[in-house]
């Protein structure tokens, strides 16, 4: 991770940190574009296969610079990551953060090593060590291992974070490793916000990618969000991150959507993914509806020529003759 040279930089904040749900007579306007982010607990769910440095990454790097994620909004926040790990692990994540320039207009950020064992932040000393000294208006990332089945002191613990994180007006941005997936759900209630990522397949020449989704969209009543899906990328010797909104977790699946969505027949599309036409369409029935406004126009320039489909050398987009 990236060290301030200063240790800590002040942080400038000119717009109030949200501590509690806005009053009612604001619907209209949250109605177009949604409130920050609470303070307190924001969970970031995740399985083992997750690269869960990317996700970290990402992560900080939209807090310290107050950008949305998956359509939520966040306050611009100075941020710490506590982590326990081995020294070699430590190194490895500090050098992967390195290759991710910060933008210029990002709070600081810096890194505190609490010890080389598991850490359990659910428990009385994670408290302690999460929220002793940190000020309003910044951010502690923290890794927390739940296993299955939930112990129970973990539903009180993540809540008296969460709690103790509100009452400071600051966000805890945890980074939550589920032994079954189906568990973060149950997190919901104690946690300001929280978010399920998931692996996606990358699309050429990307060598990693997942999604976001903030769990709060299945209930129906948060507006302006957006499911996300985010792609690192290299370029001399850099990384970046780029984001598009999700559309769905594997390429083919992706390539069908956008076919699809710019006008191309179920027929077309069969003949290049190499399906028949139904099932095509029950791939598309699968997915959100098609909307050309959410397509780049030269899209098919990321997937052309870069698959390995014998016999159109690699053209995903060159339909073969008939025989």
């Amino acid at each position: 991770m990236t060290q301030h040279p200063s240790g800590k930089a002040p942080l400038q904040v000119t717009v109030p940190f949200p501590s509690k749900t806005p009053p009612s007579t604001t619907v209209a306007q949250d109605a177009i574009t949604p409130f920050p982010a609470e303070s307190g607990v924001l969970m970031f769910a995740y399985t083992a296969a997750l690269p869960v440095g990317y996700l970290s990454t990402f992560t900080i790097q939209q807090v310290r610079t107050g950008q949305p994620i998956a359509g939520v909004p966040v306050q611009r926040s100075a941020v710490e990551t506590l982590f326990a790990a081995r020294n070699r692990v430590l190194s490895h994540v500090q050098a992967q953060s390195a290759l991710f320039s910060a933008p210029a207009n990002a709070a600081a950020h810096t890194l505190r090593h609490v010890g080389e064992r598991e850490f359990d932040w659910a428990r009385s000393e994670g408290l302690y060590c999460a929220t002793t000294g940190i000020e309003p208006r910044t951010a502690k990332a923290v890794m927390q291992r739940i296993p299955h089945p939930i112990p129970m002191h973990m539903f009180e613990g993540i809540s008296r974070l969460n709690m103790e994180a509100k009452r400071l007006s600051c966000y805890v941005l945890m980074f939550a490793h589920f032994d079954d997936e189906a568990d973060a759900i149950r997190f919901r209630d104690v946690t300001s916000e929280l978010f399920d990522v998931a692996v996606c397949e990358p699309d050429p020449a990307y060598p990693a990618a997942f999604s976001m989704r903030n769990s709060a969209v299945e209930s129906g009543l948060l507006v302006g969000t957006q499911d996300i899906m985010v792609q690192v990328s290299e370029d001399n010797r850099r990384s970046h991150f780029s984001t598009e909104p999700f559309i769905a977790t594997q390429v083919i699946d992706r390539v069908i959507w956008k076919m699809r969505s710019d006008g191309d027949s179920l027929t077309k599309i069969g003949i290049v993914v190499e399906l028949n036409k139904s099932n095509v369409k029950r791939h598309l029935d699968k997915m959100r509806a098609p909307r050309q406004s959410d397509v780049n126009a030269d899209w098919r320039k990321t997937y052309d020529g870069l698959f390995d489909i014998p016999p159109r050398g690699g053209r995903l987009f060159d339909i073969p003759p008939k025989d």
